[in-house]
């Protein structure tokens, strides 16, 4: 491929994530962030981010492991199953944390940028290995 075409490709892809990526502000110094990637239900993968000290929160409020709930796999309740193992390699991997059935990860302000990838990334894999 030509230079050219490639520089293409890569100002179209950035374009797209740009334009399909939404950051919300909220109340309370929260945003939430939805990603450009669907779930099984059709709607956009969100994670809300907070800041708290020195630290930020990311979070799905528990609708990861709700989604998966109404599809009959309730994880937190089947820690002996092969895809609470699953889930669990993957928070592990990806230093994520479950707390309340909510998915979290801290973060600085660093390394934001990469948590929020990750995060997305993670929340995909777990629920596409997992169905």
């Amino acid at each position: 491929m030509h230079d050219n075409t490639i520089k293409s490709i890569s100002k179209d892809y950035f374009d797209y994530l740009q334009t399909e990526s939404k950051f919300i502000p909220l109340e309370n110094e929260t945003i939430e962030f939805y990603s450009p990637i669907v779930d099984y239900f059709g709607d956009s993968i969100s994670v809300n981010i907070s800041f708290s000290g020195d630290r930020y929160k990311l979070t799905d409020h528990g609708e990861t492991l709700w989604n998966m709930e109404q599809f009959g796999l309730d994880l937190t309740n089947h820690k002996k199953q092969k895809k609470y193992q699953l889930l669990n390699n993957i928070v592990q991997n990806y230093g994520l944390v479950i707390e309340n059935k909510h998915i979290n990860f801290y973060t600085n302000r660093i390394d934001l940028s990469q948590a929020i990838h990750d995060y997305v990334l993670a929340c995909i894999l777990y629920t596409s290995d997992a169905a």
